[in-house]
Parts: C-alpha cells; structure tokens; sequence
C-alpha cells in the first residue's frame, strides 16, 4: 500500500515514514480497499496429545534416553528382487509389497542369526524361541506395531496377506496387545525417504529402517550403469549387540533380499 515517489515508482525511506502522516494512512486504506490489505493472522491451534501420542512420546523417549544406540548402513542392489516381484504378481494376482520381501529377509536372517531375536532385560539378553516381526504402521495421529507370530515359518504370500490383514487391524484399533514383538521393521521408502534413523522399539534389541528403491549409478560388473538400490539402516542397543554381530545381521539380510528373488 506504500506509493514509491522514487525514481521508477521506488519505495524510498520517506515514503514509508510518510506512513505515519494522514496521507500515508489514506494511502494505506485506498490499498485496502483495492484488495492488497496484509492478510489477517490467525490464532495459534493448540492441540492436545491423544492418549496413543502420550504414550509414544513416553516409551521413545525412554528408549532414546536409555537405550544406548548405534546404526549401520547398508546399499542393497534390488533390481532383482524388482523385476521378480513385479512378475510374480502379474503371474499370481496377488499384490506382494517391497515391505513384504524386507520382512520375509529379515524373519529368516533372525532365524541364522538368534541373538538379534532377543529381548533386553536389566541385567540380561532374553534369546526368544519364536520370531515375531513387528511392522510399524502409520494409523490416525500415531503409530502402531502389529506382529506377525512366527514370521520365519510363513510363505512369502501367506506373510503378505497377514502382514495386510494386521495393518487394517492396527487402523481399527483391534490388534492384540498380547503378541509381543522380538524385532521390528519400519519402512519410508514409500515417501520418497532415502534413509533415516529408526528408534528401537523396547525391550527389542534392534530396528530395521528401510529407505526407497531408487535408481542409483553403480558399478555393473566392469562398466557403470543404473542400478535399482535401496538403503537399509540397522539400529541396535550396544548393551546387547556388538557391531560385528551386528553387521553380520544386516549383511545376512542384504544376501536373502539380493539373492532369493532371482527371476529364472
């Protein structure tokens, strides 16, 4: 609304202080009524924790301030398990997810590798028998982890239909809360997310992000092309796990998802 009496129409200091005067302030009203007043600022919204925000806010925070975190980083080469997927649901109707393929991975990994299905108690690790993936699932304002019992003792399309059926479960708010977790996979690359630093979900001893299949320059045996690849991120409680142990896990998974869905 400040009318510049500057050379080509700019604003020049008097101009503004001319604000102050009459004639600035009619200046002001004639914009106003032309459609350029400022527009008006709303007030703050407050809004309250629900009871499920509470309560993540309670147990990943302890987490975070009790549980001494380390991460490591994986690139797997997906463009296998890609081109498989995609061809295995045209050819059986079905609708296997990435997520899907990362939980079949990581329920077998936790099979050879026991000690990353574990529990942390204050003065010990709890080796559980069963292996019971958890999936962090977005639900209206929160988060919800529905398991799946016994996930290393599923097929992969078994694993994708109680994987889905839990998932609107969680939505509905009917999940079990009975069915403990001992690992737990969370995923963003639906977004577009590269990779992030999951929390672990206590008493759990480990966390597996997954980031987004994304095409990536890479070494293609002695020449450089386009690869589809996709970041992992492990996080792991120190008071449980060493790293070596640790990379050995996340290696174990980068082999299942790179070398079990060939296409023939």
């Amino acid at each position: 609304g400040v009318l510049g009496t500057g050379p080509g129409g700019r604003i020049l200091r008097k101009d503004v202080e001319g604000l102050r005067t009459r004639q600035g302030l009619e200046r002001v009203g004639d914009a106003a009524a032309a459609g350029i007043a400022p527009a008006a600022r709303g007030a703050d919204q407050v809004v309250p924790f629900t009871r499920m925000r509470q309560a993540i806010a309670r147990r990943l925070g302890e987490s975070k301030r009790e549980i001494p975190h380390f991460y490591l980083f994986q690139d797997v080469d997906m463009e296998e398990a890609a081109a498989w997927r995609q061809a295995f649901n045209q050819e059986h109707g079905t609708r296997v997810s990435v997520t899907d393929l990362v939980v079949q991975a990581v329920a077998r990994s936790l099979r050879e590798q026991p000690r990353m299905n574990a529990h942390v108690e204050p003065d010990r690790l709890v080796v559980r028998a069963a292996v019971n993936v958890g999936v962090a699932t977005a639900v209206e304002d929160g988060l919800m982890v529905p398991v799946i019992p016994e996930a290393d003792r599923l097929e992969l399309v078994a694993l994708s239909r109680r994987l889905k059926g839990l998932a609107e479960e969680a939505r509905q708010g009917r999940l079990d809360p009975a069915v403990r977790g001992t690992f737990t996979v969370t995923s963003l690359g639906m977004y577009g997310t590269q990779a992030f630093l999951p929390i672990i979900n206590p008493p759990e001893c480990g966390i597996l992000g997954v980031g987004a299949i994304e095409a990536r320059v890479a070494a293609v045996g002695a020449m450089i092309g386009l690869r589809q690849r996709m970041t992992l991120t492990l996080a792991c409680d120190h008071r449980a796990v060493n790293g070596a142990e640790a990379a050995e896990f996340l290696a174990r998974i980068r082999r299942h998802l790179e070398n079990d869905f060939r296409v023939a």
